[in-house]
């Protein structure tokens, strides 16, 4: 006589699909100037908001090359992220006041990368968009 056990059947999801960009909200209203907005960007699942981030923001100045601004978390950006959503707005405490009303007066290109979801997959491509910032 064979013996056998009977159990349960166990289900494993395997999740290898990484997040992207469900929808986002980098543009600027033409009667608020830009440090008064807070924008962001959404993904379709939830992402790892551990700090330190593992994700990057940047926001860089298109008009004069030779004054290049970089801005990131913590350099001229306050960034927040909770559960899909990274937002960001300008932080006029931790940036130097002449180069950041000299950045909010061009076009600058948002980048976001390096987005991770919580079962450890990163964003296949990154985030890149242009804003122009002429507060009118």
């Amino acid at each position: 006589m064979v013996k056998g056990f009977s159990s349960d059947v166990i289900e494993i999801i395997v999740d290898r699909v990484p997040p992207k960009v469900y929808f986002s909200d980098v543009t600027l209203p033409s009667s608020a100037h830009p440090t008064s907005k807070e924008y962001f960007i959404q993904f379709t699942e939830d992402i790892n908001c551990r700090r330190p981030f593992l994700f990057n923001i940047l926001i860089r100045g298109l008009d004069n090359e030779s004054d290049l601004t970089e801005l990131k978390d913590d350099d001229g950006i306050h960034v927040i992220c909770v559960d899909q959503s990274v937002k960001f707005r300008f932080d006029r405490e931790t940036y130097d006041q002449q180069n950041l009303d000299m950045l909010l007066k061009s076009n600058i290109q948002v980048h976001l990368y390096g987005v991770q979801d919580l079962a450890g997959n990163f964003q296949s491509s990154n985030f890149s968009m242009p804003m122009s910032m002429n507060a009118q």
